[in-house]
């Protein structure tokens, strides 16, 4: 048990303050450089954590590393030679609902499938990556739009002949005339005609490096030129950058309840 002399206590607390009387100039000193060190550190633990946060916030923004994506294999090696394999799964959009609603630790999600397609558009041409998508796919990759907007849930499930394009693509069917100037615009994707919704916003680091387009997922496929694979992919978005090694184990063990042995 420690005991506190109250007396000694006292003494000393009023030999202290006759010392700061005494020598007024070192105490303003020696209490200006406290104040200082103190400031310091916590303007620099306070630079610190705003650089991480910020720096957090950049890579979830403009990279993937937050989402997991699901794909069915569909050819493997066996002996050095590739075989195709049968009974995969083909994910649809019950799936991408069902994985939301079901995964823990899933902010959003998507379906998507990709490929490349010709556009066409009062002479001007131009071959795109072509992503056949669910409406949620604007907001899984927050994207920008210079002008319309995105194809809506409604459109998405009843296939509807609409499109948004990026800014380049839209730049290159546009021809003399601005990007925007296509909105409300048929175009022809393929042997399809479709109805220009919006167009993306171009990034802020400059052009896109690729010409880019969006459709619904449903009824699109004709849209892809052939040899494209017909195997959408699972798109699951963590809800942190720390979360996404628990969001992995959390598909691996959904997937493996859902499909049992073909996911093998």
């Amino acid at each position: 048990m420690i005991r506190i002399n109250a007396a000694s206590l006292v003494e000393s607390a009023r030999v202290g303050a006759d010392s700061l009387r005494s020598n007024p100039l070192r105490t303003v000193l020696a209490t200006t450089g406290v104040i200082i060190g103190v400031g310091s550190l916590v303007a620099a633990f306070a630079i610190t954590d705003g650089v991480e946060v910020w720096a957090r916030a950049l890579i979830a923004r403009e990279s993937s590393v937050q989402d997991v994506v699901v794909t069915a294999r569909t050819r493997e090696q066996v002996r050095g030679r590739s075989v195709a394999v049968h009974g995969y799964p083909v994910f649809t959009v019950d799936d991408a609902e069902r994985a939301g609603a079901e995964v823990p630790g899933v902010m959003r999600h998507a379906l998507t499938l990709n490929g490349r397609a010709e556009t066409e558009f009062l002479g001007s041409r131009a071959t795109v990556q072509l992503t056949l998508a669910t409406a949620s796919l604007a907001d899984f990759a927050g994207l920008q739009l210079a002008g319309g907007r995105f194809f809506t849930r409604s459109e998405e499930m009843r296939g509807a002949s609409v499109v948004v394009l990026g800014h380049r693509t839209a730049m290159e069917l546009a021809g003399v005339h601005d990007a925007l100037w296509l909105l409300g615009r048929t175009i022809r994707i393929g042997d399809d005609r479709r109805e220009v919704l919006g167009v993306l916003a171009p990034p802020l680091g400059g052009d896109e490096p690729d010409m880019i387009a969006f459709a619904p997922l449903r009824g699109g496929e004709t849209l892809l030129e052939p040899g494209a694979p017909r195997t959408p992919a699972l798109r699951l978005k963590a809800r942190s950058i720390d979360a996404v090694d628990s969001l992995r184990t959390d598909v691996v063990n959904w997937l493996a309840e859902r499909y049992g042995r073909r996911m093998e």
